[in-house]
């Protein structure tokens, strides 16, 4: 149970930043980080994406064994796109940009059948606490906005009442970590 979120948090975040050709989405560092919330620091550029919990709840078998920790942790990823300088008119291309970086991430994290970041988790689990006990099912895309929000300029840390950007969240639950009591 220790370190789990945090570790997960990071294997998304290395996955993210990974080369496409090694299963990654090849984003750069400064282009995708781990946010506590939906806000993003000022100096972010055109493109942000930020990494966040998305929860967790208890597995199958927390409540039937009080031997263990069965825990299924989420992952929501807040993918931001500036149109300060973009008139109203040419959103459409910013909604088409914040699509083609969803699927992007999409075919890094969804049910990753390599099970690369849970093996990066677990390495980071392992090298934290000693512990060998990872996790044993992967992320799994759960859904996303339904369309479009727009940012504020609070998002960027900002003030004014001008819109910044858009945004659209997207989830993905059901990594999943049983871990002994003790």
């Amino acid at each position: 149970m220790k370190y789990s979120e945090t570790a997960l948090l990071q294997a998304v975040q290395i996955v993210l930043r990974m080369p496409a050709d090694q299963r990654g989405a090849a984003y750069k560092n400064h282009e995708c980080e781990i946010e506590a919330d939906e806000m993003a620091k000022a100096t972010v550029g055109d493109l942000y994406v930020a990494i966040m919990p998305g929860g967790r709840r208890p597995g199958p078998r927390h409540n039937t064994s009080a031997g263990v920790f069965d825990l299924v942790y989420g992952v929501d990823i807040l993918v931001v796109a500036r149109t300060s300088n973009v008139p109203r008119d040419r959103y459409a291309e910013t909604v088409a940009a914040l699509n083609a970086e969803a699927d992007r991430i999409l075919g890094a994290i969804d049910f990753d059948f390599t099970y690369l970041v849970n093996q990066t988790a677990n390495e980071l689990i392992e090298k934290k606490t000693g512990s060998t006990e990872g996790f044993v099912e992967p992320l799994k895309f759960t859904g996303c906005d339904a369309k479009p929000r727009p940012a504020n300029p609070e998002l960027f840390g900002a003030n004014g009442a001008a819109q910044s950007g858009l945004v659209r969240k997207m989830s993905f639950h059901g990594a999943r970590r049983i871990t002994t009591r003790v």
